[in-house]
């Protein structure tokens, strides 16, 4: 291709190139519409957009690919190399309109500084952003509500192979919460806990092996001298890993793996405990910890947002279950100590009678392969 043609095709390519941008709707705007659609109950039409909004992403960037491809093959440019301000330099200076359009859309989507002034790594950052994962999540919430699990945790799967991209890097942790109630439903509970401690993984405290010690310590001081110095001496807060630990505790003790369970119940329950000690001081800032007792006692108040909490969290179901594991660890004095501060609460309902139960005559659930 002599060089007249190849400015040729650049010029004819800028003149166009903003044209085909705009005649796509936003990829953003039409993902927000599937979503509105999907809550109004329409998943047909919902999924429509969603696959609407990964083609016009898969579009827009692929069209910002070939465009800055077109200005990269010119042999003035080459000659460059790979410094992206050079390029970027001759782009605007010879009024390249697509090229630039094709930065512009580049340098909104990720940090300038991540690409290290290198012309390929903007280049393979375009070829890798074509991919929109918060559609492909979407399609698998059609998929769900319709009933087609198997298409449906594909469609997860692949929104968590992408997940890169995500714009709020932590709803990868949504996914994988989503994929673990899937595999449960499905009974593949191998499969579950590969994603719930996945999540949990995601928790510095439980996950860095520095910090064995400190776990250890955790342990020892609720077993040896009760809750509420436990409560005194530790606080940690990770509400996005609170779930996984209590699904993974549960699942831990129905079958039969008490020790594990354990574990992941002490943590359910610390960062329980702190969330609820967060909330309450948010009420009153002259709120001061005391007692276990007396957390309990202040989130029944109307002024916080405790008690609201420990309902959607199934705090109490966390609390009981705490003892259970204690119990089943040999633990009988702690566990105990629990139940009865968990017997004697009205508002903890069923586990309130679980409890009442254990005291008067302590027992370890059945264990079974498929809880």
């Amino acid at each position: 291709m002599s060089r007249i043609t190849t400015a040729i095709s650049v010029l004819l390519f800028s003149v166009f190139f903003p044209t085909l941008l705009a005649a796509a709707e936003p990829y953003w705007m039409v993902l927000e519409k599937g979503k509105r659609l999907f809550r109004d109950g329409l998943y047909g039409d919902a999924l429509l957009q969603f696959e609407d909004a990964s083609q016009n992403r898969k579009e827009l960037f692929e069209q910002s690919e070939r465009a800055l491809i077109e200005v990269l093959s010119q042999s003035d440019v080459r000659s460059l190399g790979d410094d992206l301000s050079a390029v970027e330099k001759h782009i605007d200076t010879h009024n390249l309109h697509a090229a630039r359009s094709a930065l512009d859309v580049l340098y909104k989507t990720v940090e300038v500084i991540s690409l290290s002034n290198s012309v390929s790594k903007a280049l393979s950052t375009l070829k890798r952003l074509k991919g929109y994962p918060e559609a492909e999540y979407w399609k698998g919430e059609v998929f769900r509500v319709e009933g087609e699990s198997s298409i449906a945790l594909s469609q997860y799967e692949k929104a968590l192979t992408g997940q890169a991209l995500l714009e709020i890097p932590a709803e990868a942790i949504s996914i994988r919460y989503k994929i673990a109630l899937l595999r449960a439903s499905r009974r593949e509970y191998l499969e579950m806990e590969k994603q719930l401690i996945a999540i949990i993984a995601t928790d510095a405290l439980w996950s860095a092996q520095k910090q064995d010690f400190a776990r250890n310590a955790m342990v020892h001081t609720l077993i040896n001298d009760g809750v509420d110095r436990f409560l005194t001496l530790y606080r940690h807060s990770s509400p996005a890993t609170y779930k996984a630990h209590q699904e993974l505790g549960l699942y831990y003790y129905r079958t039969g793996r008490h020790d594990r369970a354990l574990s992941q119940f002490v943590f359910a329950f610390l960062d329980g405990s702190t969330t609820i000690i967060e909330e309450l001081r948010a009420a009153d800032q002259d709120f001061s910890f005391s007692t276990f007792i007396s957390i309990l006692d202040a989130s029944l108040g109307s002024r916080n947002n405790a008690g609201k909490y420990i309902q959607s969290a199934e705090y109490y179901k966390t609390v009981y279950y705490l003892a259970a594991s204690l119990f089943a660890n040999g633990h009988r004095k702690t566990a105990s100590e629990i139940w009865r501060i968990l017997a004697a609460r009205a508002e903890a309902g069923e586990w309130k009678g679980l409890a009442s139960k254990q005291i008067i005559a302590p027992f370890i659930e059945p264990s079974t392969d498929t809880p």
